[in-house]
């Protein structure tokens, strides 16, 4: 088993870890911190060189990944909704706002 990567958080950094692992075709390679889009490239490189390689901690699914291994944020995030909904007075309008698009607001 191969580990390896930046110790600061560094995407160019991550993503030349994981083309050099890729590189030394190992027999399979998990990429956590699949939620950046720029480590599409990487992911697909490795499946192109025949190392399987899974996704974890947020999906890339243009990569052509083998697979992916984490949470489903939307499900969690209904559940919490809901629960949310179940706790607060009855009777009150109430209003949750949540910015998952993280969009800039005037």
């Amino acid at each position: 088993m191969i580990v390896a990567g930046p110790t600061d958080f560094d995407v160019p950094g991550f993503i030349s870890a994981v083309d050099q692992v890729c590189a030394q075709k190992p027999n399979g390679v998990s990429v956590v911190g699949g939620w950046d889009p720029s480590l599409t490239e990487s992911v697909k490189k490795c499946m192109e060189q025949g190392v399987p390689t899974v996704v974890d901690d947020g999906d890339l699914p243009a990569s052509g990944r083998l697979a992916y291994i984490g949470t489903n944020w939307t499900q969690v995030g209904v559940a919490q909704a809901k629960k949310l909904m179940e706790m607060l007075p009855k009777g009150r309008q109430n209003s949750v706002d949540v910015d998952h698009q993280r969009r800039k607001h005037a």
